[in-house]
């Protein structure tokens, strides 16, 4: 039996207090043995089309309930100018590059620049708040 995700494996809900050890759990392994989420061995293609699509769906859940809540803009910090996945799934969904923080992280023995990309939501700054 495979154990691999497909999206429609995953289940998209807000965070509970429940959630947050599993959460702690994943982000620390991603903290000790990478760059935010940048993999030192690279993954399958079968793994790079299932994150995409997954990645895509988190990302797409994210953004429209922050625009039901009214948020009017949205930053996005990507933890390596290296991590063109990251970057052109953001573009993708409307993101624009706005600077490169330059040498800010060193891990792995190199220097990590960290990416900021922005996008509007809603009316974004076309109307006062």
């Amino acid at each position: 039996m495979s154990t691999r995700l497909t999206p429609a494996d995953v289940n998209i809900c807000a965070c509970e207090e429940d959630h947050v050890a599993a959460i702690t759990t994943i982000y620390a392994y991603h903290v000790l043995h990478g760059l935010a989420s940048f993999e030192s061995e690279p993954p399958s293609e079968d793994d790079m089309r299932r994150r995409r699509l997954i990645g895509r769906q988190l990302m797409s859940a994210l953004l429209a309930e922050c625009e039901a809540r009214g948020v009017r803009q949205i930053v996005a910090v990507i933890g390596d100018s290296a991590n063109c996945a990251s970057i052109r799934l953001h573009k993708s969904l409307g993101f624009r590059e706005v600077g490169v923080l330059c040498s800010v992280g060193f891990k792995f023995d190199r220097w990590v620049d960290s990416v900021l990309m922005q996008r509007a939501l809603g009316a974004g700054n076309n109307t006062p708040p």
